[in-house]
């Protein structure tokens, strides 16, 4: 495969190595910050225990947090700057980057001190307010406080251990786009003056990123000059306002420009992926190396492909079992092929970083299944009792009696109004609807969100649950306003299926899936997607 354009350098294979090192990073430095979160939690169960005190001054302390932020970007900074560095070899031997790690240990600490200045008393009021909030809710329960002490701390530590994990994802998940963009631009400044680079902002490319970053995918600036963003000047990706920072992944690529002469003490250069060396360096060497190398090792690079079925089933075990849910059997359908699991399992990671699946009914070991049947497509089951999720069944291919197109001729049954079942999905994400739909109740349902608030577990489900009832009685009338004036147009432009109508749990899964494989969804479902992103995103 030869390429000669800029476009070619940042191909996907090479972003998705990328984003695998940053994966790697991520998992490695979480855990250290879980204990953190756990054991400043733990003292303070511990204090209302002893005292039925809540004041919790000396927990989470600002000065500490700092101190955990600059560690992570030290940490991540240095995986990522030496991964970046390392693809910069001499034409003899391999660069050595051994002689730049203090100074990027500086800057990255420096720059994780910055952040911090800003964050760190954030993090501690949230996490203050989360013990407050549960520790005071509890001991208006007169069934919490008959229970004996020994009890109370069961049921405390339970649930702060499942706060303490969110809370640690999530902090890695927003800090390391910053870090690791941040970290690519100082180890490629460290090889090359700042005037012989440019940068190129590149998404994920997948259902989760956001329009406008999404419509900035492919821009390059030099390396001075800032990303235009939605009106806003970023520098790097991870870095703005909140809209474009919450859960942002993007990626920065830095390229040095053709002929460009290294400030470091590498000559002959070459770029390269494991052995591979370029004994010219131009842009076009740059891309052809970079690529073929990348060709060559093959999809051993994308990291969670599975190249067996039995590799995958080991893999969405995994996955599913990051959040908390143990999968105890596991049944595939043969009507599914290898590609399409590996594309169900890259949807499905995709939702899982972006929403907190970590929840209490999450908290199980569970039937996995992808089995349609004459009478369902998927189901999510749950215990009436306890709420905990049992069986997770996400479907495999069938035939529909319609499309789920918009307005297409089979579901307009000769009229004006689209009657289709499902709501709205692009032709070619089809057979992800199914995955999505359910992974939607996988979040959350009526039943377990009802659960968890009279278990004292907190109220994001009992909150969403609220809203999306007001969205859903407003798109209720609205449909029969615009039947009884036949505006077709616009009732076509807003119907999300008629599935959507069942009840609210069905309204919300449509709505979710939509939102997630429609380029041009209902504002319905839209508006239900920022929803579901103020209570269960990361």
């Amino acid at each position: 495969m030869l390429v000669t354009t800029i476009k070619d350098f940042t191909s996907n294979k090479y972003v998705k190595e990328f984003d695998s090192k940053v994966d790697a990073i991520e998992r490695k430095v979480t855990p250290s910050i879980r204990k953190f979160y756990q054991d400043n939690y733990f003292k303070g169960v511990q204090n209302f225990l002893d005292t039925g005190a809540t004041g919790y001054d000396n927990l989470f302390r600002v000065e500490d947090i700092t101190k955990i932020y600059q560690q992570l970007y030290v940490d991540i900074g240095l995986h990522i700057a030496n991964w970046y560095f390392r693809s910069f070899e001499k034409y003899h031997k391999k660069a050595d980057s051994k002689p730049f790690t203090p100074k990027w240990t500086n800057a990255f600490s420096t720059y994780g001190s910055l952040i911090a200045a800003y964050n760190a008393p954030l993090v501690s009021g949230t996490a203050k307010t989360t013990l407050i909030k549960l520790t005071s809710r509890l001991m208006k329960d007169p069934d919490f406080m008959r229970l004996g002490e020994r009890e109370k701390g069961r049921i405390l530590r339970k649930n702060f251990r499942q706060y303490s994990d969110y809370q640690a994802r999530r902090l890695v998940r927003t800090e390391s786009t910053r870090a690791s963009n941040y970290a690519i631009e100082e180890s490629s400044k460290t090889m090359f003056s700042e005037d012989q680079l440019s940068k190129q902002w590149v998404t994920m490319g997948d259902a989760s990123v956001r329009n406008w970053h999404q419509s900035v995918n492919g821009q390059t600036r030099r390396m001075g000059e800032p990303f235009l963003v939605n009106g806003e000047e970023i520098m790097r990706p991870g870095e703005g306002s909140a809209k474009n920072t919450v859960n942002c992944r993007c990626r920065m690529i830095t390229i040095p420009d053709e002929g460009a002469v290294p400030i470091t003490e590498i000559s002959d250069i070459g770029v390269g992926i494991g052995e591979s060396r370029i004994p010219s360096f131009s842009l076009e060497t740059i891309t052809n190396t970079v690529v073929q190398t990348i060709a060559t090792a093959g999809d051993a690079l994308v990291e969670g492909v599975a190249t067996t079925l039995n590799q995958f089933r080991t893999q969405i075990k995994e996955t599913f079992e990051e959040v908390g849910l143990k999968i105890n059997k596991l049944q595939l359908s043969t009507k599914r092929s290898l590609k399409e699991y590996n594309e169900i399992q890259s949807q499905i990671k995709s939702l899982m970083k972006k929403y907190n699946y970590a929840t209490y009914h999450n908290d199980a070991e569970v039937q996995l299944m992808f089995r349609s049947g004459k009478r369902f497509i998927g189901y999510i089951k749950s215990s009436r009792l306890s709420g905990k999720t049992k069986v997770i069944n996400l479907g495999s291919p069938f035939n529909t009696r319609n499309s789920r197109v918009r307005m297409h001729p089979s579901n307009m049954f000769g009229g004006k109004f689209d009657r289709r079942f499902n709501s709205h999905v692009d032709p070619d994400k089809d057979y992800l609807s199914t995955t999505v739909h359910e992974m939607a109740h996988l979040l959350t349902i009526t039943n377990t969100a009802q659960k968890e608030f009279v278990l004292n577990l907190g109220t994001p489900g009992k909150r969403f649950w609220a809203n999306l009832t007001k969205i859903r009685e407003r798109y209720k009338s609205e449909l029969i306003t615009l039947r009884e004036a036949d505006n077709h147009v616009v009732f076509n432009d807003i119907f999300l299926g008629r599935y959507a109508s069942t009840n609210a749990d069905e309204f919300f899964a449509e709505a979710f899936t939509e939102y997630h494989l429609s380029s041009s969804p209902s504002k319905y479902a839209v508006e239900v997607g920022q929803l579901i992103e103020k209570y269960y995103g990361k």
